[in-house]
């Protein structure tokens, strides 16, 4: 099968760009024939996402270019589009035309004015609502964005012209239960929407500090990723950790580990708790053998973000090395944590005061904790990325198909 894959960026960026990496190589070791259309160009000495065997071909900065590029993608004829989403929605609905189009809707494009899907005021909580005019009357009300009118304008119309990008779309894939029905929400009809379990990407081998080698017994390890910022809930936790008894305080050690808008405020606080006997570090953002190491020496991943995780990958990823999570049930965190078995997920509204019982519960049985990381990481052990890409062909196989179909029929 010949697979069209338009995305942003050919390069390493973000989540996206980590998801291709490991997506494109499982989809042409099962025969198929991929090509990566790109519609930003890459800087000099910029490491590129794929081998050389990968074709690589150009978007354009503009749409006259872009559309250029659509005809030599019409001329290499291929089998589907699978688009991660582009800038410029006009030139993702030329696609559609190509070839049958499956979109992966990896974040809350074409659902939601901010792509937060939250509101912020008075307190953060889970937006359920349809995009829609109503919208734009709680956007400045319920502090959804900015303050300009404007911009919420000029990002509404954007966001409207993405989700008929996910209308139009043969099919949509996500990679949580969460993010289908969030799609369903959107309008787009039920049998076209498909959940694909998502995966973590392998860790790599770690990087060792000498701290796997002491022979004291240590503290409980607890650990934050991600960026520093409200939604994520990284004050949240140093708030949730000022409210643990003073012993429990003193017996465990936390590893922040991130940057972001909050952390000049996350350092603040935990100043404050070291006087209090906490140990809690700031290393700052990680390479990816950096951060394996401090997570095959962590007890617990607490990932207490407010707002609802498409996918919440973090997780995953630290219980594929056998760490449970404690995490707030919000948006598709359910999909990879079960309460009482891989972690707590905590069936609450988010507050500091209840992230501070859940550590309690969570480090109150240390066997339990044992428990819970090695059924994580047996259950996170399905998760392969083989596994989603044969999900992945399936979905293509099927619009495949049903545009054969539709097309001799036509012709008949």
């Amino acid at each position: 099968m010949k697979i069209a894959i338009p995305t942003r960026f050919a390069h390493s960026v973000g989540g996206v760009e980590t998801y291709l990496e490991c997506v494109v190589p499982a989809l042409m070791s099962r025969g198929h024939d991929v090509s990566v259309w790109h519609e930003i160009d890459l800087p000099a000495g910029t490491r590129l996402l794929f081998t050389s065997a990968v074709k690589r071909l150009r978007l354009g900065p503009s749409e006259d270019i872009a559309r250029e590029a659509i005809g030599e993608m019409r001329r290499w004829q291929p089998d589907v589009v699978f688009s991660q989403g582009i800038a410029r929605t006009a030139v993702e609905l030329e696609m559609t035309g190509v070839a049958p189009f499956v979109t992966a809707l990896h974040a809350y494009q074409g659902t939601c004015i901010s792509g937060f899907k939250t509101h912020s005021f008075p307190a953060p909580v889970s937006c359920q609502q349809p995009l829609g005019p109503s919208c734009l009357l709680q956007f400045h009300v319920r502090r959804c964005g900015g303050w300009s009118p404007v911009t919420m304008v000029r990002d509404y119309t954007r966001q409207v012209a993405r989700r008929d990008v996910l209308r139009r779309s043969a099919k949509v894939v996500t990679l949580s239960r969460y993010m289908r029905d969030e799609c369903v929400r959107q309008g787009v009809a039920d049998d076209r929407v498909h959940c694909v379990p998502g995966f973590a990407p392998a860790l790599p081998e770690a990087v060792e500090d000498g701290a796997g080698s002491q022979t004291q017994p240590r503290p409980l390890h607890l650990a934050f990723a991600g960026r520093m910022e409200r939604l994520k809930g990284a004050l949240l936790m140093l708030d949730a950790l000022g409210q643990l008894a003073p012993k429990l305080l003193g017996a465990i050690r936390v590893t922040m580990v991130g940057d972001g808008a909050e952390r000049a405020d996350c350092e603040r606080l935990a100043a404050a708790l070291r006087h209090k006997g906490g140990v809690i570090d700031f290393p700052g953002w990680l390479s990816r053998e950096e951060w394996s190491g401090v997570l095959r020496r962590v007890d617990l991943l607490v990932v207490p973000s407010v707002w609802p995780e498409p996918f919440g990958l973090i997780g995953l990823e630290a219980a594929t090395v056998g760490v449970p999570a404690l995490a707030f049930d919000v948006g598709g965190i359910s999909d990879w944590l079960a309460d009482g078995e891989t972690g707590r997920l905590l069936q609450t509204h988010p507050s500091g005061e209840a992230l501070a019982r859940g550590i309690e519960d969570c480090l109150g049985d240390t066997a339990r904790l044992e428990r819970w990381g090695r059924a994580a990481a047996a259950a996170s052990s399905t998760r392969t990325v083989d596994a989603h890409a044969a999900g992945l062909e399936a979905v293509f196989r099927e619009v495949v198909d049903q545009h054969r179909f539709l097309s001799a029929r036509h012709s008949s």
